[in-house]
């Protein structure tokens, strides 16, 4: 069964335990806190432990959690992000330094971190961004690394609309997983494929 093709989104819709996490990570290559996997993912005709040792920043999976360092800056969080997969071929003679700040004002301007951009991310112990900001931080930190295949749990409920249309439609190499909550059924009409899925 082929889930997704080049250049699509699929969108996995479900309930609570209906087993949407587990199929993301899988898909994301994320199997080490499974006991077992049973069946097969290939990644065009790559397996699992090819890309695991070979193309591990390509496959990526967006927990719910946000998973941040709280000491660092909004903007040193996303900078430190593009900073690890800039490209070596850039546009215009881009030196690395040009291209890392563009893409990290682009993605902090298109999800509405631009007056947050000094603000330390923080957690339980240290003040910090919002919680919605810091969702928005963890997303756009995940984009700046430029991964070709990315599972997305539980990010649209934290987006408007129009910011999902922009962001999602734009990467066009992008392959994107990701579960969709009943609130957010209206976006529904600009993703391609969907499956859903439900308990027994």
């Amino acid at each position: 069964m082929c889930l997704s093709t080049n250049h699509k989104f699929l969108v996995v819709l479900g309930r609570p335990g209906s087993g949407c996490t587990t199929l993301l990570k899988t898909l994301a290559n994320r199997r080490s806190e499974y006991h077992a996997i049973t069946g097969d993912v290939y990644y065009d005709s790559l397996t699992p432990s090819q890309i695991r040792q070979m193309y591990r920043g390509d496959v990526q999976y967006c927990p719910e959690d946000d998973i941040l360092f709280p000491t660092l800056t909004v903007d040193s969080t996303v900078h430190f992000a593009a900073q690890t997969r800039a490209p070596q071929p850039r546009i215009e003679n881009q030196t690395r330094r040009e291209y890392t700040r563009l893409i990290t004002d682009v993605y902090t301007t298109i999800f509405g971190l631009s007056h947050v951009k000094g603000t330390l991310v923080g957690d339980a112990a240290i003040r910090g961004v919002s919680g919605g900001e810091k969702k928005r931080v963890s997303i756009s930190e995940t984009l700046a690394t430029r991964s070709l295949i990315t599972s997305w749990d539980k990010q649209v409920s934290f987006l408007p609309t129009p910011s999902l249309i922009l962001t999602y439609s734009s990467p066009a190499q992008r392959k994107v997983w990701m579960p969709l909550q009943p609130s957010n059924l209206l976006v529904l009409s600009v993703l391609p494929q969907i499956s859903y899925m439900s308990r027994p």
